[in-house]
């Protein structure tokens, strides 16, 4: 992060204070006489009050505070009932924004940002009943008129917390993965009075096109994990296997057959 004011090293506060002095016999300002050893001492004191008001005006921005994020979190009234035990720095940064920066709403747009700035990708599925004469054939049933108060919250992914310098504090783990009970704190506590809210936690689809799927609905790989994808066309005459996929060689090269 760029510093607000420039940080100033002993040297430079020295630097200024041999500028200063009167011209003179009197006053050598060279680095290595008795007055220019003084003043380098008293540089050293000048230039750490100098940067502790860097620091102040660093802190005074929420995404880059440290030293006073206690107080950042007593005006926006953390920590909550939804903040988890042990959280980060960088975590209770995360809350800390997100608090901050919250307008309010009752969209299904409005609680995916939130979960957004609080590091979560999610999407929210809203339902409605099938009714005779407005419903289309393919339209899911979905049930009766109450499920136009239910979301589906499907949280793709848990939240990663990385260690930052500068940011984070010792002791601090390179690396949180944290699933989302605070995101499930605060949606059910700002979310609509008359919506139930359902959670789906899976992994993402990553499964190629064309890939070869099993009876169960699972992708065929082989033992080191790569997925079998089917990529025709295939060369004329390949030689292909009772799955209708093609012969091959160790080499991967397709076996074809010519009529002689």
């Amino acid at each position: 992060m760029t510093a607000i004011v420039p940080r100033l090293e002993a040297d430079a506060y020295a630097r200024m204070l041999r500028r200063l002095l009167p011209e003179g016999l009197a006053w050598p300002a060279a680095p290595d006489s008795v007055l220019g050893q003084l003043l380098a001492g008293l540089a050293g004191g000048l230039a750490r009050v100098h940067n502790r008001g860097v620091d102040l005006a660093e802190e005074a921005l929420p995404t880059a505070t440290r030293e006073l994020l206690p107080d950042w979190e007593r005006v926006a009234g953390l920590p909550d009932p939804c903040t988890p035990a042990g959280s980060t720095a960088e975590e209770r940064r995360l809350a800390l924004l997100a608090r901050l920066r919250a307008r309010g709403g009752q969209s299904a747009a409005y609680f995916t940002g939130l979960a957004g700035d609080l590091g979560y990708a999610i999407a929210i599925t809203e339902y409605r009943p099938f009714v005779a004469g407005l419903g289309r054939a393919g339209d899911p049933l979905s049930g009766g008129h109450a499920v136009r108060h239910v979301w589906s919250v499907t949280v793709s992914e848990p939240r990663l917390s990385r260690f930052r310098c500068g940011l984070g504090r010792a002791g601090e783990r390179l690396l949180t993965i944290r699933r989302a009970e605070d995101l499930e704190c605060v949606l059910r506590r700002l979310g609509p009075a008359h919506m139930l809210l359902l959670f789906d936690y899976r992994e993402p689809d990553t499964t190629p096109d064309g890939a070869l799927m099993t009876e169960g609905g699972l992708p065929l790989a082989t033992e080191g994990g790569a997925v079998l994808v089917l990529s025709e066309p295939w060369p004329d005459g390949a030689l292909l296997a009772e799955a209708g996929v093609p012969i091959t060689t160790e080499d991967d090269a397709i076996l074809t057959m010519e009529v002689a």
